[in-house]
């Protein structure tokens, strides 16, 4: 039975329907407000916290190992935990928004853009079929289909024309007039899990106009991808909410470029995407559940196309919308667009590493003209979630540690306020810096409870990161951090053995990602991520994801590389190896 809820959230107060065999959170989420839940309502992250200002439940277990007695009893549940009923007064707690990167490597891009206009005249002739023939002599004898007939067919007899085209596909067809600029756009995006970030490229010039970033809004469906196929497996609209979520933001996104620039969106005609291979399943409104189990089985992993009317883009909607090819089903397009940036860099002769680490971390080596790849579930502490004061990457999240000359830890925090918890950078430094102060033994123990800064978090030894506050790394999250540098380190060390490549062997190491951005080297290999050997040889891509959707929609002779791609990598599936374990448990020491 559907019942009347009350929630207060961003200064204003809401009426909602739920039911009442449903939690909070299915509430919440299928009325589109809310914050991020983290492990998509498994009441593991405790960051669906809410405030029952009436109408009060008897907490649960899980929600007794989150909160204090004090919290419990001023109203604190999770959404994810709770059950909704008549009478119920639910106060939200606001989070920042996620901070998005768009920097990627300085590299040259050839302009050899896949869209392309040429002027043409429209012959005296009387069929449309005559008129494609007459047409097809002037543009050249590789486009031969899906031609523009109704933009053909409303241009008058020995009329000059403006024709959008790739080598293969009239796009779109225009009456040229005097005076006018027939300008030629192109948006590429990385469709990131945490965050999007878009960039405006003039297909004429190769000048970047534009470049901005946003929170992806999937995430209130579950902070990883495998959450967000859940919330698809027990909602029978779950796909189709996913996917249009994703459009209204790719959209908004668009809508931003279009305000920097002061540009029409009908002047962009092409649009290119990169993620990974659940997000762009999820785009495209195809299921990605076959990918969630074994054997891990993806609908696609080619490239796809689509134009922007079939997907619901507000651009130019005969606009030509391409994915780029995935390597499997957990190393996605996103990692193929970071080996079209990291070729770009000049590597492709050298022994190197691309790592992008998150939640999935993917893991790619390059020797003598071959590729090794491989997917390690490194969890959720690399972004903060299942950390006891962990944050993602918003304003008050603590992005790098360091011991001060005084013996003080110092602390560079996002945005202009005071620190609010640790996002993954910072709990890699703070981790690594409290091992070189013999605070954190190599096995993840502390190694002394009566040492300065430490205290006790329910009967458990902890340290405080910020003096006076409730900061505190404790024993939990140094484990939970081991588990996700763990698995990192283990699948390194397994596609080197695969290859028969020595650690002395590799000349870089290219860390993608925002997150590999702020990651500071040393500290990687003082908790064991990389080796010591390693720091000197990191070179930060940054969002490669992105760089490498643009290089595909600015140059398409790349296409060849990513075509390529695919049939020259032997991925490496860890969970069929019986060595993972072996290597898995060695790379737990910090």
């Amino acid at each position: 039975m559907a019942v009347k809820i009350e929630v207060v959230y961003d200064g204003s107060k809401r009426i909602l329907d739920a039911e009442e065999q449903l939690t909070l959170w299915h509430a919440l989420v299928d009325a589109g407000v809310g914050e991020s839940f983290y492990c998509g309502g498994k009441g593991l992250c405790g960051k669906c916290a809410v405030v029952l200002r009436a109408g009060k439940t008897e907490p649960n277990e899980k929600e007794r190992q989150i909160f204090s007695d004090e919290q419990l009893a001023a109203g604190f549940r999770l959404a994810c935990q709770t059950m909704a009923h008549a009478g119920m007064l639910v106060e939200l707690r606001r989070n920042s928004m996620i901070r998005g990167f768009v920097d990627g490597l300085d590299v040259a891009i050839p302009l050899a853009p896949a869209v392309e206009q040429t002027q043409v005249v429209v012959e005296d002739q009387d069929g449309l079929r005559d008129r494609v023939c007459g047409l097809r002599e002037q543009l050249g004898p590789a486009v031969d289909e899906n031609w523009d007939l109704p933009g053909l067919a409303s241009i008058p007899k020995g009329q000059k024309a403006i024709v959008t085209h790739t080598d293969d596909i009239v796009l779109h067809v225009e009456p040229k007039a005097a005076g006018h600029e027939y300008r030629l756009l192109g948006a590429a995006v990385d469709v990131g899990t945490t965050t999007l970030a878009f960039y405006l490229r003039d297909l004429k010039t190769g000048q970047l106009l534009a470049a901005v970033s946003s929170e992806n809004p999937q995430r209130r469906y579950g902070a990883d991808v495998i959450s967000r196929v859940a919330y698809t497996q027990s909602h029978s609209d779950g796909v189709d909410a996913l996917q249009q979520t994703l459009v209204k933001a790719i959209n908004q996104g668009v809508g931003q470029l279009v305000d920097q620039t002061a540009i029409h969106p009908l002047q962009i005609s092409h649009m290119v995407l990169a993620g990974n291979t659940i997000m762009l399943h999820t785009l495209l409104g195809i299921s990605a559940a076959s990918i969630a189990h074994s054997p891990f089985t993806p609908t696609f992993t080619s490239g796809q196309r689509r134009t922007a009317q079939q997907l619901g883009f507000t651009i130019h909607p005969n606009a030509l919308v391409e994915t780029l090819p995935s390597l499997s089903g957990y190393v996605g397009a996103d990692i193929t667009a970071d080996l079209l940036a990291v070729k770009a860099a000049g590597a492709d002769e050298e022994t190197y590493l691309l790592m992008d680490i998150g939640t999935n971390g993917e893991v790619v080596l390059h020797h003598d003209g071959r590729f090794w790849a491989c997917a390690t579930a490194a969890g959720p502490a690399f972004e903060g979630a299942s950390i006891s004061c962990g944050l993602p990457g918003v304003d008050g999240a603590i992005a790098k540690v360091w011991r001060h000359r005084d013996g003080a830890l110092q602390y560079e925090v996002l945005g202009d306020v005071a620190p609010q918890g640790l996002c993954g950078s910072g709990l890699i430094d703070a981790v690594a810096q409290l091992r070189r102060d013999g605070i954190v033994e190599a096995t993840g123990a502390f190694a002394d409870e009566k040492q300065d800064g430490m205290g006790t978090i329910d009967g458990r030894p902890a340290y405080q990161l910020v003096p006076d506050s409730d900061l505190w790394l404790t024993q939990k999250d140094v484990r939970e951090l081991q588990l996700a540098k763990g698995a990192m380190a283990a699948g390194v060390q397994l596609l080197l053995k695969e290859a028969g490549v020595q650690e002395d062997q590799v000349d870089k190491v290219f860390l993608a990602g925002g997150f590999g951005q702020y990651l500071d080297a040393a500290s990687a290999a003082g908790i064991g991520l990389i080796p010591a050997s390693w720091v000197d040889k990191v070179v930060k891509v940054g969002n490669g994801s992105g760089l490498g959707a643009q290089i595909y929609m600015l140059n398409r002779h790349c296409h060849e590389y990513t075509a390529y791609l695919p049939e020259h990598i032997q991925y490496v599936e860890l969970s069929t190896r019986p060595d993972f374990q072996q290597f898995f448990m060695e790379a737990m020491m910090l």
